[in-house]
């Protein structure tokens, strides 16, 4: 299962819940609708068909270039057959919208400073970020508060709620949330940053 949060697939894609389909031998797609206190998700048809018999899929996920991957077991044994499980029988497929990206740099050749990569529209990147930000924090001593004061500014000053949550994990990856700073959280008005 995965919500798709890349910026490669068309627009609509984002946000998505794709779960594999194991006997259907496809992705079934769902939109998420805000339920209460939680989400519902409505169906809006399926994806990415496989007419191989013995598709296996087992993890959907996303790389910085936004594209799509699913690992297919691919168990030709049905259930591991009786002499031994089948090791070299899977595969990866790559699902891209457009021309496929063929570049593999490192976070920082696309993005120079973590903190700004928690703006990218690709949540990868941000992901990747937070590693950084909280490794940095267990070697940097002093550089620290400095990197939770600019955390901070985008949790207070940022208008866009994903940045701000995003800001917000950081810090808490960095042990720096403290009680006094969180209390005007619970005034804010987005439901996600007061909880």
């Amino acid at each position: 299962m995965m919500i798709y949060q890349g910026d490669q697939w068309p627009a609509e894609w984002r946000g998505r819940l794709l779960t594999l389909n194991l006997h259907g031998r496809r992705v079934n797609v769902e939109r998420l609708e805000k339920q209460g206190g939680g989400y519902t998700g409505r169906h809006q048809g399926d994806a990415f068909f496989f007419n191989d018999p013995w598709f296996r899929g087992i993890e959907l996920s996303t790389d910085p270039d936004g594209a799509g991957y699913i690992l297919d077991w691919s168990d030709v044994g049905e259930c591991h057959e009786s002499t031994e499980v089948h090791r070299t029988s899977g595969r990866v497929y790559k699902i891209s919208y457009g021309q496929p990206s063929t570049s593999r740099r490192k976070l920082d050749q696309i993005i120079p400073s973590p903190i700004e990569a928690l703006r990218h529209p690709n949540d990868w990147f941000a992901r990747k970020s937070r590693e950084q930000i909280a490794t940095a924090a267990g070697f940097a001593g002093a550089e620290t508060a400095e990197t939770a004061d600019a955390l901070w500014k985008i949790v207070t000053d940022e208008t866009n709620t994903v940045f701000r949550l995003r800001a917000l994990w950081a810090l808490n990856a960095v042990g720096t949330v403290a009680g006094d700073r969180l209390r005007p959280l619970l005034k804010d008005g987005h439901p996600h940053l007061r909880s």
